[in-house]
């Protein structure tokens, strides 16, 4: 079955990206691949909760840094389109029209997606595509990291239980004085 289109919805506001944003993304990537990306729509949302100057900002920097990829394929049948979405009917229409207009504009009627052809073409287990298994990796590094922080939150609770426990200790004479009492 061949996909018209594909609508990645991400907020503009707040201002940042987080490494799980940067993961889905590529996550993203793996399930669309390059063909697929032409039927892509980036549609920011939470404009309306955004100050125009930081949205207009943080629009940027998404084109420029975060889906430059996307949206600088090297032709422009493999490039993903970005659009603002609002929070009202109409806008979610204009999204639709959008999708609607890129397919009648392409010369291509639908792509397969790269997760499609894995799963169909190549009989490819979920679990096995390209997709699932960039999941995995980065699942794989935040359980590496999570258990790296918490080993090092350990030591650094052991090193502070040490360090009072050497202020607690008093030369034997002085508990003796203090257990008779001088």
């Amino acid at each position: 079955m061949k996909v018209g289109g594909v609508v990645y919805m991400y907020p503009i506001y707040p201002n940042r990206m987080t490494r799980n944003d940067r993961s889905n993304v590529k996550v993203f990537q793996k399930i669309c691949g390059n063909q697929g990306l032409s039927k892509v729509i980036l549609a920011t949302t939470r404009w309306d909760i955004c100050p125009s100057e930081s949205g207009e900002k943080r629009k940027r920097e998404l084109v420029d840094t975060f889906w430059s990829d996307m949206l600088s394929a090297s032709a422009p049948q493999t490039k993903a389109e970005m659009t603002a979405l609002w929070n009202s009917k109409e806008s979610a229409w204009d999204l639709i029209e959008l999708v609607l207009k890129r397919r009648a504009d392409s010369h291509i009627d639908g792509v397969i997606l790269t997760i499609q052809k894995q799963i169909v073409d190549k009989s490819k287990k979920l679990k096995n595509t390209d997709a699932a298994q960039e999941l995995r990796r980065k699942l794989e590094e935040l359980l590496k990291e999570s258990g790296s922080a918490s080993t090092q939150a350990r030591k650094d609770k052991l090193r502070a239980l040490a360090s009072e426990a050497a202020r607690l200790r008093l030369p034997l004479g002085t508990r003796i004085m203090r257990f008779l009492g001088f």
